[in-house]
């Protein structure tokens, strides 16, 4: 999902007439991505992050301009850290389900 991510936005560099969809299958595939991430082992989990953490800036980025208040939220926190973002949206998740 990473990797379909980071083709995602190479793509929508060249091709800025589609940028708007493009950027919220982005925010989509990260977004999966995170949440799967609890199912890695420890190893692979580092492995992960490290690569996220590469991308921080243009996940952030693509995270906040999907719109609204909620996505800017989530973008603001991925970008501080995406391991929190990650433990926030799982808890927000058990919240929402009682």
């Amino acid at each position: 999902m990473i990797t379909v991510a980071e083709r995602l936005i190479i793509f929508c560099k060249e091709h800025n007439e589609v940028a708007s969809y493009i950027n919220r299958m982005v925010g989509d595939c990260i977004c999966t991505a995170v949440r799967l991430s609890d199912s890695l082992s420890v190893r692979e989990r580092k492995v992960f992050y490290a690569r996220i953490s590469a991308y921080k800036v243009s996940f952030c980025n693509v995270l906040y301009h999907r719109g609204g208040c909620k996505n800017r939220i989530e973008g603001f926190l991925f970008y501080i850290n995406p391991r929190l973002y990650n433990r926030i949206d799982r808890w927000v998740g058990r919240v929402k389900k009682r």
